[in-house]
C-alpha cells in the first residue's frame, strides 16, 4: 500500500487520517488503500457528518457534499490540501470560558427551535398533542441489579449532567434547578410472584408508563423504576423526555448508568461550559450562516410538496389522543451486508438508500412520486471539547423533498443524497422554522408529520458489555404532531428498522402493509442482482391487495350514452335537494352544484372559451375542483387537471403543453399556477350569468387531458 500520494499534506495528517478512518470503519489499517471507496466499506451518513466536524475542528473548511463526492482516503487528502488548515476558530481555544454563561447560575435561558416545538406541541389542545417527545424503554436483566446500587448510580448521573435538572417555564424558557426532581427509585418487588401475576404487573406498568407525560414544568424529565422478578431477574423501566436529551445523549445516559451501577467511576466533566454556554456561543458564531440559510429556504418554499397524502381514517384537523404502536424488523446480518454493499456501489450511504426506500413507500401509498420528510439531525457543533460528553437536546431537523417514483432506484438515491447534502449546508435555519413558514400557506396545514431518523454507525443504547442494566426489550417513543416515525439503528451487530406510528389515523392494516412493503423492497435489493439497483423498484403493494384491485378494476362493459357530466345535471333535475358534495363543513346539494357549474360555464364563455378549448384546473381538492370540472364540460371545453402540489416549473410545462387557454384556481392559493396564462378563481367565476343550456358535444370527443407526473422527464399527456 502506498500512502505517499497525494504528497501535499503533512505526513502526520496523512497518518492520522488513515489510522482514524481504519478505526472508524473497523478494518485493518494495512487493508485500507488510498482509493478504497469508504461508502462500500460501510461508512454511513452519521459517520460522514461526524467526520466533517472532526476535520473542521482541525481547521479544514471542507463541505459535506465534497466528502460524499470523493469518498476515498486519497480524495479526502486532496480536499484537506486544498482547504485552509488553520487553527479552528469555531472552538473555545482562543476565548476564555468566562465569556460564556453557564446554566448553573440559575438564570433562565432560551429554548432551541426544536425544544420549543416539543414544548408547545405537548399541550393537549394542540392537534396530536397531549404527549411529550418521550422515550419509554425497558431493559430485561438477569444479574440481580440491587435497588440501592441503582438508586445511587442515578443520583450520581443526575449530578453529572445539569440538563437533567432543568425545568421548563411557560414563557418558553428553561432554567436549571439545584436539586433534581427525581427523588427516589420506585421498586416493585415480585420475587415471590407467580408467572401470571408477573405478566399482569408488567403489562400494567407498561400501560401506565409508555405514554407518560412527565411534568417538565417541575423539572421532571427522567425517571427509573425497577421490577424485581423471581430467579434474580429484573425489569428496568426508563422514562426520558427528549426535551433534555438527543439520541447520543440517551446512549450516554445508559452507558454511564451501567458503568456507575457496575461499581465503576467516571471521569469528571467540565463545570465551566454547558448547554447554555453552547447555545450562547452558537448564536454568536452562526448569525451570518442563519441569515443565508433563511434566504435559501424561503426561496424554495413553493417547491416543497405537501405531506404525503396517505389514506386516513380520522379527521386530522381535530385534536385526538396520541397512542403510538411499533413495527420492528431485525435485518439478518447477511442481508444487511449485501444491502450496504449495494448502496456503496451506487455511491450512496445505507441511510440514504433507506430514506429512498421509505420515500418510495410513502409515494406509492400517496399516489405521488415525491415525499416530504422530516429528517432528524443530531447536530452537535464541535465548539468546545466539553460538547461531546454533554447530555442535552442538540436535535435539529431538515425538511427533505425526496424522489420516490418510477426512476431507477440508484438514480433516485443519488439525487436524494445530493438534496440532503445541499439542505444540510443550510441547516442553521431549523426545519421547525421552515415548517412555520410553510404553514402560513394553505398546502401544509399539518407541517411535515412523517419523520425519518437514522442512528446507523453508533450505538443507540450505549455500551453495557456486562449487561448490568440488561438487554433492551420493549420500548416506544412519541413525538407531538408526528404520524409515523422511522428509526434505523444498530445494537450489538444487529441492524434494526422500526416504525412508531399513530395507528388511529389510518385504516386498519395500512401501516402494516406499508412496513411489510418497505422491508420486502429492502430484501429484494439485497438478494437481487446488481442490476436490480439500476431499475425502478417493483410495486410494493402486497399480493392480496393487488388481487383485490385486479378484481375491482375488471370494469369492461358497454359505454353509457351521453357525455361525462350529463348524469350530474340530470340528477339535479330529478332530486334537486339531495346532497351531492360534502367537504369539511361545506354541504352542497345537486341543485346548488348544477347552478354553480352553469354560472362558471357562463363566465368561461364570456371569457371567450369555445367548444374544444383546454382549460386548466389548478387547486387543492374541494368543492371548487368539482364545480370547475362540471362547468368546463358544460361550456363544451376540455379540462386539464394540474396538481397544485407540483413544483412551479412542472405546472408551467403542463399548462403550456396542454395549450390551455385559461387556468382556474382558488382564491386562497399562494402560487396559483406557475403559468403566464390568464387566471380566474372559481369563486369569482361562479358569480357570472348562468349558461342554462350546455354546449352540445359528441360523446366520443375528449372530456379531459391528464398528464403523467414527469418524475423521469417531461410530463406527457394521456
Amino acid at each position: 500500500m502506498n500512502l505517499s500520494a497525494p504528497n501535499f499534506v503533512s505526513n502526520d495528517t496523512r497518518a492520522w487520517l488513515h489510522r482514524a478512518l481504519a478505526t472508524d470503519l473497523r478494518v485493518d489499517p494495512a487493508r485500507l488503500g488510498n482509493d478504497d471507496n469508504l461508502l462500500r466499506l460501510g461508512m454511513d451518513s452519521m459517520q460522514l457528518m461526524a467526520w466533517l466536524n472532526r476535520l473542521r475542528t482541525r481547521g479544514h473548511r471542507v463541505r459535506l457534499r465534497d466528502l460524499y463526492a470523493t469518498p476515498t482516503l486519497a480524495g479526502w487528502l486532496r480536499l484537506l490540501a486544498t482547504t485552509d488548515a488553520e487553527a479552528a476558530s469555531a472552538g473555545l481555544g482562543q476565548v476564555s470560558p468566562d465569556a460564556f454563561p453557564c446554566m448553573t447560575d440559575g438564570q433562565p435561558f432560551p429554548l432551541t427551535p426544536v425544544q420549543h416545538a416539543y414544548l408547545v406541541g405537548r399541550d393537549a389542545s394542540q392537534p396530536f398533542g397531549g404527549v411529550g417527545c418521550h422515550l419509554y424503554q425497558e431493559f430485561a436483566g438477569c444479574n440481580g441489579l440491587a435497588p440501592e446500587v441503582l438508586a445511587q448510580a442515578i443520583r450520581t448521573l443526575l449530578g453529572r449532567h445539569p440538563m437533567l435538572q432543568v425545568r421548563f417555564l411557560p414563557e418558553g424558557l428553561q432554567c436549571w434547578r439545584p436539586e433534581p426532581a427525581w427523588q427516589a427509585l420506585t421498586v416493585h418487588d415480585l420475587r415471590d410472584a407467580g408467572e401470571a401475576e408477573v405478566a399482569r404487573h408488567l403489562d400494567a406498568v407498561r400501560a401506565r408508563l409508555c405514554h407518560r407525560l412527565l411534568a417538565v414544568e417541575r423539572g421532571e424529565t427522567f425517571d427509573c423504576q425497577l421490577t424485581l422478578l423471581p430467579g434474580g431477574l429484573h425489569r428496568l423501566h426508563v422514562n426520558l423526555d427528549l426535551l433534555v436529551a438527543d439520541a447520543a445523549s440517551f446512549a450516554r445516559i445508559f452507558t454511564e448508568l451501567a458503568t456507575l451501577a457496575g461499581g465503576h467511576t467516571l471521569p469528571p466533566l467540565a463545570d465551566d461550559y454547558d448547554f447554555r454556554s453552547y447555545l450562547h456561543q452558537w448564536e454568536q458564531t452562526q448569525a451570518s450562516a442563519r441569515a443565508c440559510a433563511r434566504d435559501w429556504w424561503l426561496g424554495r418554499l413553493t417547491d416543497l410538496p405537501p405531506a404525503p397524502a396517505l389514506p386516513m381514517a380520522a379527521d386530522v384537523a381535530h385534536a385526538m389522543p396520541v397512542r403510538m404502536s411499533r413495527r420492528q424488523f431485525v435485518v439478518p446480518p447477511a442481508i444487511w451486508q449485501r444491502f450496504r454493499t449495494g448502496a456503496g456501489e451506487c455511491g450512496v450511504t445505507p441511510t440514504m438508500a433507506l430514506a429512498t426506500l421509505f420515500a418510495a413507500i410513502l409515494a406509492r401509498w400517496s399516489a405521488t412520486t415525491r415525499a416530504l420528510l422530516n429528517l432528524t439531525l443530531f447536530d452537535r457543533e464541535p465548539l468546545h471539547p466539553a460538547v461531546e460528553a454533554m447530555v442535552a437536546d442538540f436535535t435539529n431537523i431538515l425538511l427533505l423533498d425526496l424522489e420516490g417514483g418510477s426512476a431507477p432506484f440508484d438514480a433516485m438515491a443519488r439525487a436524494n443524497q445530493a438534496a440532503f447534502t445541499e439542505a444540510w449546508e443550510h441547516r442553521q435555519w431549523s426545519g421547525v422554522e421552515v415548517v412555520r413558514a410553510l404553514r402560513k400557506g394553505d398546502r401544509h396545514p399539518h407541517g411535515a408529520p412523517i419523520v425519518f431518523t437514522s442512528n446507523l454507525g453508533r450505538p443507540l443504547f450505549g455500551h453495557d458489555p456486562d449487561k448490568v442494566l440488561g438487554e433492551p426489550d420493549w420500548g416506544i417513543s412519541q413525538t407531538p404532531q408526528v404520524w409515523i416515525d422511522h428509526l434505523a439503528y444498530e445494537h450489538e451487530g444487529r441492524t434494526v428498522l422500526q416504525w412508531d406510528a399513530n395507528d388511529a389515523l389510518f385504516p386498519p392494516g395500512l401501516v402494516d402493509a406499508m412496513f411489510d412493503g418497505y422491508t420486502t423492497l429492502l430484501q429484494s435489493l439485497a438478494d437481487g442482482p446488481r442490476s436490480a439497483w439500476q431499475r425502478p423498484l417493483p410495486d410494493a403493494m402486497p399480493a392480496h391487495q393487488r388481487e383485490i384491485r385486479r378484481v375491482v378494476n375488471q370494469t369492461t362493459a358497454p359505454l353509457p350514452d351521453g357525455c361525462l357530466h350529463e348524469p350530474v345535471f340530470a340528477r339535479a333535475c330529478a332530486t334537486p335537494d339531495a346532497i351531492a358534495l360534502i367537504h369539511g363543513d361545506d354541504v352542497v346539494s345537486y341543485s346548488q352544484l348544477a347552478m354553480l357549474a352553469k354560472r362558471l360555464a357562463g363566465t368561461l364563455r364570456a371569457h371567450g372559451i369555445q367548444a374544444g378549448d383546454h382549460v386548466a384546473i389548478c387547486m387543492d381538492k374541494g368543492v371548487g375542483q368539482v364545480v370547475s370540472a362540471l362547468g368546463i364540460l358544460h361550456a363544451g371545453a376540455v379540462y386539464v387537471p394540474v396538481a397544485a402540489d407540483q413544483p412551479v416549473p412542472r405546472r408551467h410545462t403542463i399548462c403550456s403543453n396542454a395549450d390551455a387557454r385559461l387556468v382556474l384556481t382558488c382564491a386562497s392559493a399562494r402560487d396559483p399556477a406557475g403559468s403566464d396564462l390568464p387566471l380566474l378563481t372559481w369563486q369569482a367565476a361562479v358569480r357570472g350569468e348562468p349558461l342554462e343550456t350546455g354546449v352540445v358535444r359528441d360523446a366520443g370527443e375528449p372530456a379531459y387531458v391528464i398528464f403523467t407526473s414527469g418524475s423521469t422527464g417531461t410530463p406527457r399527456a394521456w
